[in-house]
């Protein structure tokens, strides 16, 4: 689905070689990964989620149960594929089983949606990575499938009227469903709207107009949101060209892409005083991205489109691991080229 076998062929050679940035990021993964492998599973009988602007304090509590336990099963999932040490990979199956069977509820308020739209592809990255091995068998593969598909499905923000990050990270938790259950029709819907997104929040210039002046922000905080946005929609980038349809450099009918939205973000970086919002300091920029680490997509899209000023930045703050979706960013991608994937690219 997202790290091919090739991929993590690739890392154990890098691993074998001590090579950068592979093998700092290995040792830090599995550091982690070890540190939380008695860790209980923290599902819930009843989600739900308060909305971050009104009680931040309650937003991060009642979310803080998916991202540890979602990002703690990808780690251990991608320990146990390097390693082959089963300690790991029953640790995470231990996590998906049990969100699985004891979430009996969802609720649809506030940030309840969002919240499981942005950290539940973690998990689905990790059962993926488990598919093959006995560890995790057919029964409790279907299980967790039917989580998503009959509980789960109903949270993706992927057709919120607003496009924005929502959207996105939405779209990112329909496609990967999509792909862990093997349906085209999902697929294909999620590629519709992929386009759609595009279209509707990247400018020919690569300016991304509902995130730059979000909550009436401007600045840093705008660069921020930017930032939050096209994390999930380089991951869905990369979910549909390991699928076979290559859309890194699409551009849609009004102009827009994210090859123009990563160059305008490389542009930025290097020259803050053409910021056409608010003021940008690029003293400030490291703040921005060290946040939680949101710009971990860097990894992704540098290896494809190698920058100078974005180089530097991902040298002097690996390892990346973002806090949605996809950690350890730098493990699977810091500068592994991988030819896992013969994808057909989407004409304009």
């Amino acid at each position: 689905m997202l790290v091919t076998d090739a991929r993590i062929a690739a890392i154990k050679r890098n691993i074998e070689l001590k090579k950068e940035p592979t093998i700092s990021a290995f040792v830090m993964c599995e550091k982690e990964a070890r540190w939380h492998l008695n860790d209980p599973c923290h599902a819930p009988d009843e989600w739900y989620v308060p909305l971050r602007y009104v009680d931040n304090e309650a937003h991060q509590k009642a979310k803080k149960c998916l991202h540890d336990d979602a990002n703690n099963a990808y780690k251990m999932a991608l320990i146990y594929r390097l390693t082959g040490d089963e300690k790991y990979g029953l640790a995470a199956v231990k996590l998906i089983n049990g969100w699985a069977t004891t979430v009996q509820s969802f609720s649809d308020k506030d940030d309840s949606r969002l919240a499981f739209s942005y950290h539940m592809p973690a998990m689905i990255f990790a059962a993926d990575l488990l598919r093959d091995s006995p560890l995790f068998p057919k029964p409790d593969q279907d299980r967790f499938g039917s989580f998503l598909k009959e509980k789960g499905l109903a949270m993706t923000t992927m057709n919120d009227p607003a496009h924005n990050n929502g959207v996105d990270w939405g779209l990112l938790f329909y496609l990967s469903t999509a792909l862990y259950l093997h349906d085209e029709t999902m697929v294909h819907t999620a590629l519709d709207r992929y386009k759609t997104d595009i279209d509707e929040q990247i400018k020919p210039d690569g300016i991304l107009s509902s995130e730059i002046t979000r909550n009436n922000s401007t600045g840093d905080a705008g660069y921020w949101y930017t930032n939050f946005a096209l994390m999930p929609l380089t991951i869905c980038t990369e979910l549909f060209r390991i699928h076979g349809i290559d859309l890194y450099d699409y551009v849609s009918p009004k102009g827009g892409g994210l090859h123009k939205a990563y160059d305008k973000i490389a542009d930025l970086m290097e020259n803050p005083a053409s910021y056409p919002f608010g003021t940008l300091y690029k003293s400030k920029l490291p703040h921005s991205l060290d946040q939680t680490f949101y710009a971990g997509y860097f990894e992704i899209l540098n290896t494809r489109w190698p920058n100078r000023e974005i180089s530097t930045v991902l040298a002097g703050r690996r390892p990346w691991d973002p806090d949605h979706s996809l950690p350890a960013t730098t493990l699977a991608y810091g500068d592994l080229k991988v030819p896992d994937g013969s994808a057909t690219p989407v004409a304009e």
